[in-house]
């Protein structure tokens, strides 16, 4: 029987890039009661990513018990990049092979095996106290003009708001998002530095963004593009004073 769904290419589309954007190159699919989910880390482990699309938000999902996939990203993205966002397209994977069609494209290709996989890390307890969510839009602005400075980001959470700064040899950007500004805050403090290059990687679309912050521990980045919802825990940069 296999499993396989129906759903438009762009949920198919965002799904996949919240991996290869990463440079994460294969995962296991889940597929069970609540959907289909997928969980995989970057090769340097800095960049644990979580994708997940509700049973729910698919125009069919058949699956028979729950049961993992092994897939290659790399392929399955280059195949997609040819669809129109709201093309439809069949997924079905049985037995060694996995099967792709929409419009007049019928593609099929091999499942990885499961155990070639590497498997996701074990994340400890993380003390991620300050809550912010806020437009997408606003946060990737802020990324693109401190990446103008500095390869590294200060992520600063203080009762008054949120702040995001860079600084480097002669200059220094702060862009400030007062706590009666953002869309939800619960004025917790934390900071931590992140690495310009990996927050450039994530894909900042939507209407919010959810920011989970400690003071130097990893991050918790989550993001809804439609039906797909992506979290990116990022491991911090150490900042040497």
């Amino acid at each position: 029987m296999g499993v396989g769904f129906v759903c438009r290419a762009d949920d198919l589309k965002n799904f996949v890039v919240g991996f290869t954007a990463h440079e994460i190159r294969e995962s296991r699919w889940k597929f069970g009661e609540d959907g289909l989910t997928s969980k995989a880390v970057d090769p340097g482990n800095v960049s644990l990513v979580t994708a997940k699309i509700d049973r729910a938000d698919f125009e069919s999902f058949e699956f028979d018990g729950e049961t993992l996939i092994g897939v290659d990203l790399g392929r399955l993205a280059d195949m997609l990049k040819v669809l129109k966002k709201d093309d439809v397209v069949e997924f079905h994977a049985s037995g060694e092979k996995l099967n792709l069609r929409s419009g007049s494209l019928n593609y099929t290709t091999n499942l990885i095996d499961l155990e070639t996989i590497r498997k996701e890390p074990k994340v400890p307890d993380l003390d991620l106290n300050a809550e912010i969510t806020l437009e997408p839009q606003q946060f990737r602005r802020a990324v693109e003009v401190c990446g103008k400075i500095s390869d590294s980001i200060l992520l600063r959470a203080e009762k008054d708001g949120f702040y995001v700064e860079a600084e480097g040899d002669i200059d220094k950007a702060v862009f400030e998002f007062p706590a009666d500004e953002l869309i939800d805050f619960n004025r917790a403090q934390a900071k931590s530095y992140f690495s310009i290059e990996l927050l450039k990687q994530i894909k900042f679309s939507g209407n919010e963004l959810f920011i989970k912050l400690g003071t130097d521990v990893p991050g918790i980045f989550e993001l809804n593009h439609d039906r797909v919802s992506i979290s990116h825990l990022i491991a911090p940069r150490i900042e040497v004073e």
